[in-house]
């Protein structure tokens, strides 16, 4: 081989090493430097969709509900042309509001896995829709969701699912947003406890998306104590570690409750309530030997 062409090869191949190089200190800067990238990078396989981002954009978002947009938009839509391996329906939103409405009824069932069978009924009227002059049926959706973008697995065993958790948290976020049904999460916060299993993740995707002031609303006019406890500590992660959208005015009353319930807390720790500082009875010793001396008589 001439040692022209073997030289440029060189220089090529120590330029596609700089730049991946490159390319992984910057991904790690941008991980590092956002909390909300940071709690997701301990996920091997987010953080592979994270990366496959970070390669399509150059730029991630520091807010979870933008970075799961964009990841959403690389499967379903960039990646898959990109390979020549492209779903039927080309649009990145037309298929992921079919997956929208799986994912709510998935959710409003408490249930993560669904059968080949549960799932046709679930997408077929929205995909009908969506479909247009194609011939996809839902059979072909799920497994092109499956194979192309890797949304979802399982089919092996009959039993599909999303392919992380918060994926369908995400999506029925989302379609809650678009049917105006935050009523929804509402309920579930005045609920708390068993109420709210399953739906903290969703109600902090839906306050990213849409702000927490309605949320942080019905929090404070909880009245059953458990029930906004839980509630309080949900928006306390909602709008101050992950920094959703509230008036000021409403996050200074939130702040005050949180500071009443450490207060309170704090308060329980020291005086329990079955230690309470009560007066205690007086204990009169009636035995022999408890008895003061008597005194010898006088001589």
């Amino acid at each position: 081989k001439p040692e022209a062409d073997r030289l440029t090869e060189e220089s090529a191949r120590a330029q596609s090493d700089d730049d991946a190089k490159n390319a992984a200190i910057d991904l790690m800067r941008q991980i590092t430097g956002s909390f909300s990238l940071n709690k997701l990078s301990s996920n091997p396989l987010l953080v592979t969709i994270i990366a496959a981002t970070h390669r399509a954009f150059e730029t991630l978002p520091d807010r979870r509900t933008k970075l799961y947009q964009k990841m959403f938009n690389l499967l379903l839509e960039d990646r898959p042309n990109r390979r020549d391996t492209n779903l039927t329906l080309k649009s990145a939103g037309d298929n992921q509001e079919i997956l929208q409405g799986l994912a709510l009824a998935l959710t409003q069932a408490g249930k993560t896995q669904f059968t080949k069978r549960e799932g046709i009924a679930l997408i077929k009227d929205r995909l009908a829709e969506k479909k247009g002059e194609t011939s996809l049926t839902p059979e072909t959706f799920l497994r092109e969701i499956q194979q192309i973008s890797g949304l979802l697995v399982g089919a092996e065993s009959d039993l599909y699912q999303f392919s992380h958790k918060t994926f369908q948290e995400f999506l029925t976020a989302i379609e809650l947003h678009q049917q105006d049904q935050g009523d929804r999460l509402i309920a579930k916060l005045q609920q708390g406890g068993e109420g709210l299993v399953g739906w903290e993740e969703v109600i902090s995707f839906y306050s990213a998306i849409a702000g927490a002031g309605v949320l942080v609303t019905a929090t404070l006019a909880i009245q059953e104590s458990e029930s906004k406890l839980a509630a309080l500590k949900l928006m306390r992660r909602v709008v101050i570690e992950e920094k959703s959208s509230i008036a000021p005015a409403l996050r200074k009353q939130l702040e005050a409750e949180l500071a009443q319930w450490a207060i309170d807390a704090w308060q329980g720790a020291l005086f329990p309530p079955n230690q309470a500082l009560a007066p205690q009875p007086l204990v009169i010793a009636t035995a022999p030997d408890a008895l003061p001396p008597v005194p010898p008589a006088a001589k």
